[in-house]
């Protein structure tokens, strides 16, 4: 939403400097604004506007001192020269929040630079003012001595800006140059408003931020700093507190006020930042009265009250109510809670009494103000959030006086109820979540504290207390209560009530449960439980008996006074009173000295309840509330208590409770009942017993079955089968307990916690597993996220693991020892290689590979319970992995599992991890020994197949490892073996040559790593031929045989039919299986996989799984890829094992039904795999060695055989669809797309090489079959046009019919209307982009799409019969469409305004579309209809903006360095593209009667652009300094051609005399520029400016041959005239070889005589419709800016002597220059005639022209001379011949310039 990178944040005071701030520093270099600073101390001019304006600086609000990152802020010095931080609030909240500023002094010198911001608070910022807009107005304002010139735009905008914020325009001015200072450089557009509007009151919310740190940091911690703080709270405490107040908003009438309620985007933008800031008003207001040293009741109450009542606290607008933000509604919740709690804050302390009993006595006046407050009650009208504050003072008053009790306002308060009220807010996040929640809760417990000081717990309504207790029982976890508070409670005292422990004990475990939070509370908590006695449940009984009993069961006998303490040896019923072994007991000594008293102690009664259930199970809830709560107290006594720990671990495996709560646990596994909350807290209980006694409770459990035959397996099975992931969980974090605590697996006589250990990871393994599955549970993915974290993180249980596989083989001990090792090491190998495939996070990843690789230091000793008191030290993981690769026994298949596992996590996780240092010599030649055995015995081996599997990962991305392993001198013999002695192990045998095949493919792919292995392989003889012949063993193989061929065709030289020796094998072989025949080979291995059959299996599994429910996990598995179109195997092994249920048959069906789906898939993914890599091998020869696939040499056949296999391909993807009930058509599925597109690719490249030769053209049966073609696959996909997933394959095939037209002769017109409809459905996809919308890359790729059609049509149309006229009707509206299209790309759309933006390349592919159009004279004339150039006429197009110059650079310009490399800004190109397209519509409707008149808008609406470019008097004078460049000119051309058009109308539209007169005047200075720069030498090398690379490339001069010319000297005579005179001579070049111009440069060259000509044109119709309206003729004055008759009979001597450098060498330059001196010799007649103007030299110039143009002319001049040189020998003149007659000629009729017919003849027939 904002351009800031620290935005506003809901949380507590403060939180948003909490983090470093980042703001982005630039200069503000913009020219709407300039700053000077003046010498004069003088104040503002602006200071009489506004209140508060002299003290305005630009500092006020940000300036370019701010920090540039957060590293600049923690390197703070602490010189005395310190820069003021204060001129940014972000970074001054960062500083002081932080404790940066570690200085009094200097903190201090920060708040005093904002003091008045500090002091005022929000009445720093005023309203609007007439002076300060005056002022604005004025385009000049000073502040602080600097002084701002304003444009009339950055005025506009101050002002508009102002109005929005309800903010005086001079501090909106200082809001501006913040923002363009520390954000960005603004263009004071509208859209910018929103920006500037969160910026605004984001400054408004740091300040306040800012007030409310000052706060804290003053009643925090004792520091040198708080002093400064403190100064500024007392100072301000009070008027702080009243602006405050002030601030409140009545949320229960708040709208959009007036100044916004014409910008409804600002309207979600101005509330949320709105209710935030209220949101901090409230909670800086809480920590003022919070902090306030004393508070006056009832002053400050009626105060805070009376603004409640006025601002409606509790009730909001009907706009808040109905806005749909939760954000929004969640803030106001808040806002009103923290009002409630200042409200109750308001009213003090809890009066203190002299005795409960005994009252405070109240003064008159109280308790006058305590009646007048019930008064005002009385008639205030109630709300909830209203009720519980004034409960909360009526409270307070029963306290000083109960004569306050019988008030109607409490029956009034309560029917509010404000004890739920009091829940709601507890039950808040926020409340108890915020950084000031300590304070909030504390007045929450003052509520409680005063409610139970005047009501009784016990006779006090039930629902009422119950929610008090709720609430302060949840309120200890925040705000934990000492000893003393909690004992001294009322609460406290109420739960250990005889009642309350004997009707509702939960009630009283629950209050010691959550006063338990540290060893102290928990060892105070533990005296109550033993000691406090239950006086209704004590029993009697005798001193005699007492000394029996005494003597006989008890030890560790104590006796205090009358107390006797003791231990019971034994377990005992009492007169009904059990008594457990081991358990405190105390007994009371009564005075009469006969007897004594049992004490029956909560801990008692603890015991009984847990014994009582487990006995029976009772259904009754508060016996099962008590019994869990019962668990949960021990549970938090044992945490924290040693002691408590030992206790409890006595009494229950001294009285069987151990027992009884195992049996409960299984009796709980097999009932489905909802005692599910009960396995979670005894498995916790159990984990807490294991810190002190490991060994006891693991031993404890494995006697009672929990870990033999499967028993904590089967247990979470069922849990699993009942959803019960509440006890899932406690079992696996008790698990993580038991491996914690038993990590060393190294004793002889362990074999039980083996098989502990072997079954914990056997279910950690399945539970990861399980999360692989189509759609996990959630639960299950969080459990599985706690076992990954445990295993990859260092510690005891991942050392566990790490022991586990570890283990060796021991020669002192039994076999079956051994064998339990092993079994332990694989399930613990089978975990790691699970956890080394789930999906990890990066810190995950690298502890995991740190953990295994550098594991060599560290060392694992077995603790107190340990197996074994013994340090070991330990080697790196992978290392042992490698030692046991080669090891005998079955454990190497999931040791190289493993490492194959740990490499691919390390690749596809991008860590740069190379393990071969870690594997040793030793272990890498016992590796190649047992490949290399392979090579003499051709049996294959297990073993031997697993080691190629692990070559092949490891060839990827273990380049050294991988060189090492190959046998050296014999790995090429290694490979060849493999692929020739194939066995009769069919299943082996294709396992290792997929393998193989895989690794060959890899060091292919790879082969810059494996030089010396390739070379060897290469040399082999019939190398090629064997790996040919042995991939058609799978699909697989063959996949990976097209790989290898692809990258070695890549890898080849670039000759043609010419290859070196190595290569030759190469060739031969591929040629000897492909070439000629690979048409087929696409034919047989690029189809489509059978969707029909699986959509079938797909089908009969879910019928299955319908049938039976416990396979539920299969059915949602294969819906899902039905839903999501996607193809995966289903990983039954895993999934299955644990999680599965049903009868054995069952199972069995679903095993082999999934055993289908999973060959069916495997199957597919192949058919797949091959038809891609066969693809590739097919680009890849045509790209690059064409002759390896392709027969043909010859071009023509070439071209069949190519076109033959575009054909067959076509058909391929012509697939039929099936179609689905009433007509609806399947979508296409995943797999099915990549086929299709890898098939498009395929033919994308065929055709764009199906000719080599660019001067020839496909034959038209060619183009006819293939167009054809095409046309029908267009049509067959089209309707699958909505879908995102398949624009890649659209751009694929039209891609594909561009390049068959580009190459195509012609099509005919019934191809065009075939294609018609399918590409304009393409070309109308496109979408548009909103404002400040992220443009996604869907659009991106329709848009292109788009694009591509449209080029498609345009070339459609290029080739197109030249006899056809396409009509003009186009489908589905496409011109309308796609005009609005364009109109919406020149507005910037998009917003995006670089020179990459997308609104470019739309628009760039509609107007090539519309210049395509204008080749039709129908479409062309229905573009004029609708309206086209008035489209492009409208001057308020956004790109024009951005249009201006023809260059940019790619990098803000810091000096005028001529080494600048520009770009060419396509905005700019877009404009003349614009141009171009007015220009092809007025060629092709040169007598349309509607053009005329579009053409002269299209004139008039951009003639300041025109001049701009095209007026000699502007453009020389232009600040960008670019008119002298290829682009300028270039748009000259354009803009004189589009003159010209208008000008050839002029006989039918009559031109008002302004626009004559100017664009007359505009040719006749652009011929006296342009001849004046044509004449001087070296004009266009010394001045035009090549500005990009490739214009700088062309612009270096080229070198010509050229023998000296005999006429050298003579021809140098004439290379330059000037308009007096002519330059002297240069003398002749005598070199061979001469520097000819550069191609830039005759492109320049080109441009200037088209300009010319356009402008001779021009002149010459203007002047032809003066003659028709001889009223408009203007006199043409001789000033120097306008062109005369010299200038244009100097044109004529220029042309000329131009068209004798070029001679016969230039031809077409030579037909312009002839055009040129025609219009010009026309024009001089036209003008002649006009002014009546003769002389000499006019006559003289047109034979001058003719001489050098009228070849029959001259060649009877030659005659007629040398007839006179027979007659007289007279010298000839070169001076132009007289006219014989002075008088001017008269014409009658216009001549035509075009096709003159003896045209110089004509016009000396006029003349003479």
């Amino acid at each position: 939403m904002s351009d800031n990178n620290t935005l506003l944040s809901t949380s507590l005071l403060g939180t948003t400097t909490s983090t470093s701030p980042t703001t982005t520093t630039t200069t503000t270099t913009t020219n709407q604004s300039t700053a000077t600073t003046e010498q004069s101390s003088s104040s503002s001019p602006a200071s009489s506007s506004t209140n508060n304006t002299d003290s305005l600086s630009i500092k006020d609000l940000g300036s370019s001192t701010t920090a540039s990152s957060s590293s600049s802020l923690d390197n703070i010095t602490t010189s005395k020269e310190k820069q003021l931080v204060s001129d940014n609030l972000t970074v001054l909240n960062y500083y002081i929040d932080n404790d940066l500023i570690d200085d009094p002094k200097w903190i201090e010198e920060e708040l005093s630079n904002i003091d008045n911001k500090i002091t005022q608070l929000f009445d720093y910022y005023v309203p609007p003012s007439s002076a300060s807009k005056e002022q604005i107005q004025t385009g000049k304002i000073k502040i602080k001595g600097v002084t701002y010139q304003l444009s009339l735009q950055l005025q506009q905008f101050i002002i508009d800006l102002s109005n929005i914020l309800n903010l005086d325009q001079i501090t909106t001015f200082i809001i501006i140059q913040s923002y363009s200072t520390n954000v960005k450089e603004l263009k004071y557009d509208s859209l910018e408003f929103s920006n500037l509007l969160e910026y605004y009151y984001r400054e408004r919310f740091l300040l306040l931020s800012l007030v409310s740190s000052l706060i804290k940091k003053a009643y925090g911690v004792e520091s040198i700093l708080r002093d400064v703080p403190m100064k500024y709270v007392k100072e301000n405490q009070e008027a702080w507190q009243q602006k405050l107040l002030k601030s409140l908003l009545v949320l229960s009438s708040f709208s959009i006020p007036d100044h916004l309620k014409d910008q409804p985007q600002l309207y979600t933008i101005y509330t949320e930042y709105v209710i935030n800031e209220q949101l901090l008003v409230v909670e800086t207001l809480f920590l003022l009265y919070y902090y306030k040293p004393k508070i006056s009741f009832p002053k400050d109450f009626k105060d805070l009250f009376n603004r409640y009542q006025e601002i409606r606290i509790g009730r909001y607008s009907d706009y808040l109510l109905q806005c749909n933000n939760d954000v929004i509604r969640s803030t106001l919740q808040n806002i009103e809670y923290i009002l409630v709690l200042v409200g109750m804050l308001s009213i003090g302390e809890v009066p203190l009494l002299e005795s409960p009993d005994k009252p405070k006595q109240l003064s008159e006046n109280q308790k006058t103000d305590i009646l007048n407050l019930i008064k005002v009650f009385e008639r205030c009208s109630m709300t909830p959030s209203l009720s519980i504050i004034i409960y909360s003072v009526l409270l307070n008053s029963m306290i000083l006086s109960p004569a306050f009790v019988e008030s109607d306002v409490i029956s009034k308060c309560l029917e509010y109820n404000p004890f739920q009220y009091l829940k709601l807010m507890m039950s808040s996040n926020y409340i108890t979540g915020s950084a000031s929640s300590t304070g909030y809760i504390d007045i929450i417990q003052l509520f409680i504290n005063r409610f139970t000081m005047v009501y009784d717990l016990i006779s006090t309504e039930p629902n009422a207390v119950n929610i008090v207790f709720d609430v302060f029982t949840s309120s200890l976890r925040y705000n934990p209560l000492t000893e003393q508070e909690l004992v001294k409670h009322d609460i406290f005292k109420y739960v250990l009530s005889p009642t309350i422990i004997i009707n509702q004990f939960e009630k009283t475990l629950k209050l010691l449960t959550d006063a338990i939070y540290d060893e102290s509370s928990s060892i105070s908590m533990f005296k109550v439980i033993i000691q406090t006695n239950i006086r209704e449940l004590q029993k009697l009984i005798s001193n005699r008996d007492l000394d029996q009993l005494l003597n006989q069961s008890f030890e560790a006998i104590e006796k205090e006074g009358q107390v006797i303490t003791a231990i019971a040896k034994q377990y005992l019923q009492l007169n009904q009173q059990a008594i457990y072994k081991g358990a405190y007991k105390y007994f009371l000594l009564l005075d009469n000295g006969v007897q004594s008293c049992a004490v029956y102690s909560i801990g008692d009664r603890i015991l009984d309840t847990i014994v009582a259930f487990t006995k029976d199970h009772p259904s009754s809830m508060p016996l099962y509330n008590a019994f869990l709560q019962a668990l949960r107290l021990l549970g938090s006594l044992c945490q924290y208590t040693h002691l408590a720990r030992l206790y409890y671990w006595n009494v229950f495996n001294g009285n069987r409770i151990s027992d009884a709560l195992i049996d409960l646990l299984f009796s709980i596994a097999e009932d489905r009942s909802h005692l599910r909350d009960i396995s979670s807290a005894v498995l916790q209980l159990f984990s807490i017993f294991m810190k002190d006694r490991p060994r006891e409770t693991l031993n404890f459990l494995c006697e009672k079955g929990c870990w033999t035959r499967g028993g904590s397996v089967d247990m979470i099975r069922t849990q699993y089968r009942r959803a019960d992931l509440t006890s899932i969980d406690s079992m696996v974090m008790f698990m993580l307990q038991v491996l914690s605590d038993y990590w060393l697996l190294q004793v002889d006589d362990l074999s039980n916690a083996r098989g502990i250990c072997r079954s914990i990871f056997d279910c950690f393994k399945v539970i990861v597993v399980k999360t692989h599955c189509a759609s996990p549970n959630e639960q299950i993915v969080a459990l599985s996220d706690k076992i990954v974290r445990a295993f990859t993180q260092q510690g005891a249980v991942q050392a566990t693991l790490f022991a586990a596989i570890e283990q060796q083989h021991q020669f002192l001990v039994s076999d079956q020892m051994n064998s339990q090792a092993d079994l332990l090491s694989r399930e613990a190998l089978c975990l790691l290689e699970v956890l080394l495939q789930h999906p990890l996070v990066p810190e995950q990843v690298d502890s995991l590979v740190n953990s295994i690789l550098y594991t060599g230091g560290q060392v694992r000793s077995g603790g107190e319970g340990g197996w074994g008191g013994q340090e070991q030290q330990t080697l790196c993981l992978l290392s042992v992995l490698f030692d046991k690769v080669t090891s005998p026994n079955k454990l190497a298949y999931f040791v190289i599992n493993v490492i194959r596992s740990f490499v691919l996590m390390i690749r596809s996780n991008n860590r740069e991890f190379y393990i071969s240092s870690y594997v040793t010599d030793l272990q890498v030649s016992n590796i190649v020994d047992i490949l290399q055995q392979r090579i003499n015995n051709p049996i294959l081996t297990s073993h031997l197949i697993d080691l190629v599997g692990l070559l092949k990962d490891l060839s990827v991305s273990q380049f050294q490892l991988t060189n090492r392993l190959l046998p050296e001198d014999s790995s090429s013999k290694f490979i060849i073996t493999l692929l020739k002695n194939q066995q009769q192990q069919q299943q082996q045998s294709n396992s290792v040559i997929n393998d193989l095949f895989g690794l060959l493919s890899n060091i292919h792919c790879n082969s810059i790593y494996y030089g010396r292995f390739l070379h060897e392989l290469h040399e082999c003889q019939g190398f090629w031929d064997e790996l040919i012949k042995q991939s058609k063993h799978s699909k697989q193989t063959l996949s990976s045989l097209y790989k290898i061929l692809s990258i070695q065709t890549l890898s080849m030289t670039t000759s043609n039919y010419v290859f070196p020796n190595k290569e030759t094998s190469f060739v031969n072989a591929v040629q000897k299986h492909f070439r000629g025949s690979i048409e087929h080979l696409a034919k047989k291995n690029m189809v489509l996989p059978d969707l029909a059959k699986r959509t079938q299996l797909q089908t009969a599994i879910l019928e299955l799984c319908a049938r039976h429910p416990a396979f539920k996990d299969v059915g949602s598995f294969i819906q899902s890829r039905s839903r999501d179109s996607g193809i995966q195997k289903y990983d039954r092994e895993y999934n299955e094992r644990l999680f599965s249920g049903g009868s054995g048959e069952q199972n069995q069906e679903v095993l082999d039904i999934l055993d289908a789906w999973n060959d069916l898939v495997e199957h597919q993914v192949e058919e797949l795999e091959v038809t891609r890599s066969l693809s590739k091998f097919i680009v890849v020869s045509l790209l690059k060695k064409s002759e390896l696939i392709i027969k043909s040499t010859e071009e023509r056949e070439r071209e069949k055989e190519l076109s033959n296999l575009a054909l067959m391909l076509i058909k391929t993807a012509l697939t039929d669809r099936v179609e689905l009930d009433g007509g609806q058509v399947n979508p296409l599925k995943d797999e099915e797309c990549e086929w299709l597109q890898i098939i498009l690719v395929t033919l994308t490249v065929i055709t764009s090489n199906i000719l080599t030769n660019s001067d020839l053209k496909l034959s038209n049966k060619i183009t006819h079959s293939l167009v054809s073609h095409l046309t029908l696959l267009l049509q067959h996909y089209i309707k699958y046009l909505n879908n995102t997933k398949l624009l890649t394959i659209f751009t694929l095939i039209t891609n594909s019919l561009l390049s068959v037209l580009k190459i195509a002769s012609q099509t005919n017109i019934q191809m065009y209307n075939q294609l018609l409809t399918p590409l304009s459905l393409l070309i109308l996809s496109r979408t548009t982009y909103s404002a400040n919308q992220q443009v996604s890359q869907e659009q991106l790729q329709t848009n292109s799409l788009s694009n591509i059609a449209m080029y498609t049509m345009n070339t459609l149309i290029s080739v197109v019969q030249d006899d056809c006229i396409l009509p003009s009707s186009l489908p589905h509206e496409m011109i309308e469409r796609l005009l609005g299209s364009l109109q919406f790309s020149l507005n910037i759309g998009s917003e995006d305004q670089s020179n990459s933006s997308p609104d470019i390349d739309n628009a760039n592919a509609i107007l090539d579309l519309f210049i395509a159009f204008t080749r039709q004279p129908l479409l062309c004339e229905q573009l004029v209809v609708k309206n086209i150039i008035n489209l492009l006429s409208s001057i308020d197009l956004k790109y024009l903006r951005l249009a201006i110059d023809p260059y940019i650079s790619p990098t803000p310009k810091t000096s005028n360095n001529n080494n600048t490399i520009y770009v060419k800004n396509r905005w700019y190109l877009l404009w003349t593209k614009c141009l171009t397209l007015v220009i092809s519509i007025a060629d092709t409707l040169k007598k349309s009667d509607k053009l005329p008149e579009q053409l002269i808008d299209f004139v008039i609406s951009h003639k300041e652009r025109f001049f701009y470019y095209a007026d000699p008097m502007c453009f020389l004078n232009s600040p960008s300094q670019q008119h002298l460049t290829c682009q300028w000119f270039d748009q000259i051309l354009k803009l004189t051609d589009i003159i010209y058009a208008l000008s050839k109308h002029t006989r039918k539209y009559h031109l008002s005399y302004r626009v004559f007169g100017e664009l007359q005047s505009l040719c006749y200075r652009l011929a006296l520029i342009l001849t004046a720069q044509l004449d001087e030498h070296q004009f266009i090398e010394n001045y035009f400016n090549a500005m990009t690379l490739k214009e700088k490339k062309k612009n270096q001069p080229t070198k010509v041959k050229q023998q000296p010319a005999e006429g050298s000297a003579a021809a140098a005579s004439s290379s330059s005239l000037s308009i007096s005179s002519l330059n002297p001579p240069a003398p002749p070049k005598t070199t061979t070889v001469e520097v000819g111009p550069s191609r830039m440069s005759s492109k320049i060259h080109s441009i200037y005589y088209l300009i010319l000509r356009n402008v001779l044109y021009s002149l010459v119709n203007l002047q032809y419709y003066i003659r028709e309206c001889p009223q408009f003729i203007p006199v043409i004055p001789h000033y120097m800016d306008r062109s005369t008759f010299g200038t244009f009979l100097f044109v004529n001597q220029l042309i000329c002597m131009k068209a004798n450098e070029t001679q016969n060498k230039q031809p077409a330059k030579r037909e312009i220059l002839q055009q040129i001196g025609e219009l010009n010799c026309l024009l001089l007649l036209l003008l002649s005639e006009s002014y009546n103007f003769r002389d000499e030299a006019l006559v003289s110039s047109i034979s001058y022209v003719r001489n050098q143009f009228d070849e029959e002319y001259n060649q009877q001049q030659q005659q007629q001379q040398q007839q006179q040189q027979q007659q007289s020998k007279g010298p000839s003149s070169p001076k132009l011949r007289a006219s014989v007659s002075n008088s001017p000629p008269s014409l009658t009729n216009n001549i035509d310039v075009n096709k003159p017919p003896k045209f110089f003849s004509t016009l000396l027939t006029k003349l003479n």
